[in-house]
């Protein structure tokens, strides 16, 4: 059996010629050749994903590696000697139904069209044609440990309702939150949003590698409005700029333009107000979520009084000065704090 790290990564806004974040490259690379010695799984992936954007100059989006984006690899073991990204590039096209993108030479490229559910495209396709991709164990440090046992207090105990996770980045905010909503309260039903939509990628990530969907959906905009929510244990993450917009419209007698309930663009977002949430995480709370419009759509999810509420920033002093939060009901870890933590392993 040899390793491989199947790489994925996207292209940026501004540039190429395929809309941004649609486009999605997917290959190989076999860890076990002598070009790779000594070099970690992520290194491989670089170094081989710049090889493939210096020498494939007839690619459909016409990129480089300035702008990937998006980047992420899975490591699998297989009895080939190369190959393994074309079984996956088949179950795209044949079981999938994603089409590969065309080079100027009118051949198939290592590039397809998935969009925003890339993600969930790429881990089904590991998972079927490779076996399960297993998550992998959640193993909090220190400073996680403590933001757990504060939110443990607050909860457990019937503190509050509400909660801030103020932390700087690098903190691993994303990964903690998962692990304790579905391993430690394993709650069933939890609603992320934000005005930030690309937080969506850690999300997803940490999904994929901490959480995994055996026990757990993770479900997007596009989930919602072709399947709708079900009783399964489910991660659902939405914008505010989708989910929060012309909700309360649906079969108002006092709408000037009226919708009907069957219009597939708005009866989801009726459909997120009315399902019972354990919590509703909005990240990056710093930005858009203080709209009206915005806390309109929240207080109608959290007026049962039940859901739990958790804001999640680095910026959180706009959230402090408005005394919304306070210790009891908050976990802040600045940058002085992040210092202090790591100051016997700084060199300066």
């Amino acid at each position: 059996m040899k390793r491989f790290a199947i790489y994925y990564f996207q292209f940026d806004r501004n540039n190429g010629k395929e809309k941004a974040f649609n486009t999605t490259m997917v290959g190989e690379v076999n860890l076990s050749k002598k070009e790779y010695e000594n070099l970690s799984p992520e290194e491989a992936c670089w170094k081989r994903i710049k090889a493939e954007l210096t020498y494939a100059k007839g690619r459909a989006a016409e990129q480089d590696i300035d702008h990937v984006v998006n980047f992420g690899y899975i490591e699998i073991d297989s009895d080939r000697d190369a190959g393994v990204d074309k079984v996956l590039h088949k179950y795209f096209k044949n079981e999938l139904g994603i089409p590969a993108l065309k080079s100027a030479r009118g051949t198939d490229t290592e590039e397809f069209n998935m969009g925003e559910n890339y993600l969930q495209y790429i881990n089904d396709a590991v998972s079927k044609c490779f076996g399960k991709i297993e998550p992998v164990p959640f193993i909090p440090r220190d400073n996680q440990i403590r933001c757990i046992n504060k939110m443990k207090e607050v909860f457990f105990n019937g503190i509050s309702k509400r909660f801030l996770v103020g932390a700087v980045c690098r903190f691993g905010k994303t990964a903690t939150l998962l692990h304790f909503f579905t391993k430690v309260l394993k709650m069933k039903h939890i609603l992320v949003i934000s005005a930030k939509c690309d937080v969506q990628k850690s999300w997803q990530d940490d999904y994929y590698k901490f959480v995994g969907n055996d026990e757990y959906d993770f479900l997007l905009k596009k989930d919602l409005i072709e399947k709708g929510l079900s009783d399964r244990p489910s991660i659902v993450m939405v914008s505010f700029q989708s989910a929060a917009k012309d909700y309360q419209n649906i079969n108002e007698d006092d709408c000037e333009e009226q919708i009907a309930d069957t219009d597939e663009n708005v009866k989801w977002q009726q459909e997120i107000v009315k399902h019972h949430w354990d919590v509703v995480i909005i990240d990056e709370c710093h930005f858009g979520s203080d709209t009206k419009r915005s806390q309109d759509f929240l207080n109608e999810i959290l007026k049962n009084g039940q859901t739990l509420k958790v804001e999640v920033t680095a910026t959180y002093y706009r959230k402090a000065l408005r005394h919304e939060y306070d210790k009891n009901n908050a976990f802040i870890y600045d940058l002085q704090d992040e210092r202090k933590d790591y100051e016997n392993d700084l060199l300066f």
